[in-house]
């Protein structure tokens, strides 16, 4: 199941950790910068606590509806996913919760991840099944492959294949029929490695077969 909720406070933890925040061509800070020119590291906590007194309504009217319209997209997203990795993933909780900052980070820990409340309904949806995606991945890799549990989650090559594997899921037949959105790449640093992968997804391997090349020529 997923569960859509706000938490004020994670966004304190959003904006301290990513208000100067630039990775693999990404810029988060230039982002929350330009979105919200007032916002500060002295008055941050203040203007968070205002911003969501006057937008709580206007929050809650994309959380509330939010569950229904992803119901139908999600158990065919499910169903895809089982195809792909061999296991039945829709019985796990995930939570998203609606963030005033587009930084969309992710938890593994607990399957949890922010979304930007202002995406349009479809990148609403892209970001949902990005986010789960990854949780999925992560879970994969530590079940089957042996080499993955020693590498870093949030940087270097697992990281780095989990974002391009997003990418090539998203935009494959399978899920394309439940979300017929191009996905694009966010990290422009890991344009050349996509490029490489990409030929690898292309000889329609076993899943665990890509994954282990995948990783096999990252560290070439």
């Amino acid at each position: 199941m997923i569960y859509f909720k706000l938490n004020k406070k994670l966004d304190y933890f959003t904006y301290e950790t990513f208000r100067n925040l630039r990775y693999a061509g990404l810029d988060f800070g230039e982002e929350i910068r330009s979105s919200y020119p007032e916002l500060s590291i002295s008055n941050y906590k203040k203007y968070i606590d205002e911003y969501y007194k006057n937008h709580k309504a206007e929050m809650l009217d994309v959380k509330n509806p939010l569950n229904e319209k992803m119901s139908q997209k999600t158990v065919k997203f499910f169903l895809a996913t089982r195809r792909l990795f061999g296991k039945d993933y829709s019985k796990q909780n995930y939570t998203g919760y609606l963030s005033m900052f587009y930084c969309n980070p992710r938890f593994l820990d607990d399957n949890s991840f922010q979304i930007y409340y202002k995406h349009t309904e479809k990148e609403l949806m892209q970001t949902v099944f990005h986010e789960i995606l990854h949780f999925i991945f992560f879970d994969y890799c530590k079940n089957n492959i042996p080499e993955s549990k020693k590498l870093d989650l949030n940087s270097g090559p697992l990281w780095e294949l989990s974002e391009i594997f997003d990418v090539l899921i998203l935009n494959s037949n399978d899920f394309q029929q439940i979300l017929p959105e191009k996905n694009e790449l966010c990290y422009s640093d890991l344009s050349e490695k996509y490029k490489i992968i990409e030929k690898i997804w292309r000889e329609n391997l076993p899943i665990k077969t890509f994954i282990t090349r995948s990783l096999k020529k990252f560290s070439e």
